[in-house]
């Protein structure tokens, strides 16, 4: 009897011991649940933060102490971590890792790695700002003044019927003009007071054009002339009218005279211009960096000079800029032009209106302090458009010192 009551005792704390365990099981596991989930909570912020801010806004804080404390029983386990302030591009990399190595990086912060670079928010806007000023999307501050000298070459080639009188007969012929433009400009801004700013512009133009006609692919005469001038001295003032504030852009007004300081003719070669024209354009640049969007109108109103009126001008141009690097931006830019047609003592002269498209691709990149290389190509997309052009332009900004 005596062993009977021995062995049943034994085998009632044997399954006390078990039941013992799996309580202790339970409890292990309940606090990985937790754990676990302290983990996915970090995750979740650091996704959430991406999501609402960009990676060039300032550093920013995210209290991995308090989101620990959250968890009380698992704290032990985890060890405490003091507030972590770092850039929104290495939130991944804490995210990963374990207690210990986010302790350590908290003290010690993550090491750069060999080639990378720290990007910091005015560097991105630099060079996003010296284009957009470029674009005329963006006014100087108050007393600084840019002076950018550019060179542009356009090559245009058109073909048009001709008539041709020989031996008494009158042929059908063609008439092939290649024209080289060189044009070299300097334009002068200068920031003023009430976020407005003043601009003149400088032109110089020479082209060298040259003549074929030919009957049936055979050449019969050819000409090459060359002439040179000033052209239409400009000036212009801009103001900024809105802020960018939410779905709101930047809205940014300007009014140009281009006068008529051109010479429209020389050594037998048109050079353009030498008309009064006014101006009116209204600019919106909204971002969402590192990208910029900006799209402008502009009316041009010719007037009458010698019985000829060259016809006004509609205009519209779309661009997006991006800032590639801290010192270098990319775009591109579409833009289309329709010209009234041209009217003589008058009389409107058919077919004379115009169409001209176009599409550019510049890059810039800051050559040092206040010194911008931009450079651009762009290719004619309509009949009436230049074939190509390229510009080089070097713009020199620096603080003029008044108030």
């Amino acid at each position: 009897m005596a062993l009977v009551l021995s062995v049943s005792a034994a085998a009632q704390s044997d399954a006390e011991r078990i039941e013992e365990l799996l309580l202790k099981l339970e409890e292990r596991d309940r606090k990985l649940e937790e754990r676990d989930a302290v983990i996915a909570d970090l995750l979740r912020r650091v996704q959430v933060l991406e999501q609402s801010i960009n990676a060039s806004e300032p550093e920013i804080v995210l209290p991995i102490e308090e989101a620990l404390a959250d968890a009380s029983p698992v704290a032990d386990e985890i060890r405490p971590v003091a507030t972590v302030v770092t850039p929104l591009s290495r939130l991944r990399a804490q995210a990963a890792m374990t207690g210990d190595e986010l302790a350590q990086a908290s003290g010690d912060s993550l090491s750069q790695a060999p080639g990378q670079v720290e990007v910091e928010e005015e560097d991105v806007e630099r060079a996003l700002e010296r284009t957009l000023v470029q674009a005329g999307a963006l006014l100087l501050p108050f007393g600084t003044v840019e002076i950018e000298p550019s060179f542009a070459y356009t090559r245009r080639e058109s073909d048009s019927p001709l008539l041709v009188a020989q031996a008494g007969l009158i042929s059908a012929a063609e008439q092939q003009v290649r024209r080289n433009e060189f044009d070299a400009n300097i334009d002068l801004r200068i920031g003023l007071p009430f976020d407005s700013q003043f601009e003149i512009a400088l032109p110089y133009r020479v082209v060298n054009q040259e003549t074929v006609n030919s009957i049936n692919g055979a050449p019969f005469s050819e000409t090459d002339d060359t002439g040179h001038g000033i052209g239409d001295v400009s000036v212009g003032v801009a103001k900024t009218f809105l802020r960018e504030s939410g779905w709101r852009p930047d809205l940014i007004g300007r009014v140009t005279w281009d006068t008529d300081t051109a010479n429209q003719n020389d050594g037998g070669v048109a050079l353009g211009g030498g008309f009064h024209e006014i101006r009116g354009s209204l600019t919106a640049l909204k971002r969402q960096d590192p990208l910029a969007f900006v799209a402008s109108a502009s009316y041009e109103t010719a007037f009458e000079s010698d019985n000829v009126d060259p016809g006004d001008t509609f205009s519209i141009s779309l661009a997006s800029i991006l800032a590639a690097s801290p010192e270098t931006s990319l775009r591109i830019v579409f833009d289309q032009s329709f010209v009234d047609e041209v009217e003589v003592g008058g009389v409107h002269v058919d077919g004379s209106n115009q169409t001209i498209g176009a599409l550019t691709l510049g890059a810039a990149t800051i050559l040092g302090p206040g010194v911008l290389l931009d450079v651009a190509g762009s290719i004619g997309l309509t009949e009436d458009a230049a074939d190509y052009a390229i510009v080089v332009s070097v713009p020199v900004r620096f603080n003029a010192g008044f108030d």
